[in-house]
């Protein structure tokens, strides 16, 4: 009796089992659903406004010994806007403070940038996303330091770039240590998906003379929504090895998730050094455009 009963608990098991994976959601339905969000995000976060905090350091590594020669620490406005020639959103980051020192002028820039749009005005834009470039340290130049750059391989039209599967549970590289933090702790059911590109012509580019730079990574995706909690980027090749992990957060007055905290890591092999960054996002609000029409009195 004892053999025959637990020989039906097994059975039950397994038929459990099997019907839990007969159940369970293809990674093509969430990739799906992944890309519907992006497309989506994009446009909810078109507008939205954040204050960034951005540490940076470079250290010296030599064998065992480790130390920092540079330290930055940057305040700017950052936002995802519409440029021309560009595809879908670009992300706008204009720093206003460097270590502790004002550098431009806040009040009504946003405004006159993005209000009155104008083919000076988006010749301005661009110049001010290289001139913010320019204030990162390190000795590997970078712009793709952005937090939502990641998600752009989830859209439609990038996916058949790359090659993706479902990977175990994993903690984001640059989270990891003895103290985990809560911003990258995903909670339960969160599947977590990797990628690797696989098409010539890479999303990103070498800085000096280009060249592909073909990304992979990782996505903690929610696979009910497709809505994406964490990603990791990373590229390398001889001279160069970068990772960009970011979180994301709900921001309850505006109902959407937003980049909560970026950590990032290049590492420059000829000379040997480290660069780290930091940052984070806080008083978000939404830049609206505010339309006045003038309208004639009634005739009598």
């Amino acid at each position: 009796m004892v053999t025959a009963a637990r020989a039906v608990f097994l059975s039950l098991l397994s038929l459990s089992a099997t019907d839990a994976l007969a159940q369970e959601v293809p990674l093509a339905s969430v990739l799906e659903r992944a890309a519907t969000y992006v497309a989506n995000y994009r446009r909810e976060l078109s507008g939205i406004v954040a204050e960034e905090q951005y540490t940076q350091d470079e250290r010296l590594s030599a064998d065992a010994v480790t130390t920092r020669t540079l330290h930055r620490e940057l305040k700017s406005d950052f936002l995802l806007v519409p440029a021309p020639g560009a595809d879908g959103l670009v992300e706008f980051r204009d720093v206003f403070e460097v270590d502790g020192k004002v550098v431009r002028d806040r009040e009504d820039r946003l405004s006159r940038l993005f209000l009155q749009r104008s083919a000076a005005g988006d010749a301005q834009i661009r110049a001010i996303v290289v001139e913010s470039a320019r204030y990162n340290i390190g000795s590997v130049y970078r712009d793709m330091n952005t937090p939502t750059l990641a998600l752009l391989f989830l859209d439609s039209r990038y996916q058949a770039r790359f090659r993706f599967k479902r990977a175990g549970d994993v903690t984001p590289q640059l989270a990891r240590g003895s103290v985990r933090s809560p911003r990258f702790t995903p909670p339960p059911g969160t599947w977590v998906v990797e990628y690797e590109e696989t098409s010539k012509n890479t999303v990103i580019q070498r800085a000096q003379g280009g060249g592909d730079l073909p990304a992979r990574g990782l996505f903690w995706i929610e696979p009910s929504s497709g809505r994406v909690l964490m990603s990791e980027v990373a590229v390398s090749d001889a001279t160069i090895a970068c990772t960009i992990d970011v979180a994301y957060q709900r921001e309850p007055a505006l109902d959407v998730f937003l980049p909560v905290e970026m950590r990032e890591r290049y590492v420059n092999r000829r000379v040997r050094r480290v660069t780290t960054g930091t940052a984070t996002y806080s008083r978000i609000r939404r830049f609206e455009v505010q339309v006045k029409e003038d309208m004639a009195p009634p005739r009598p």
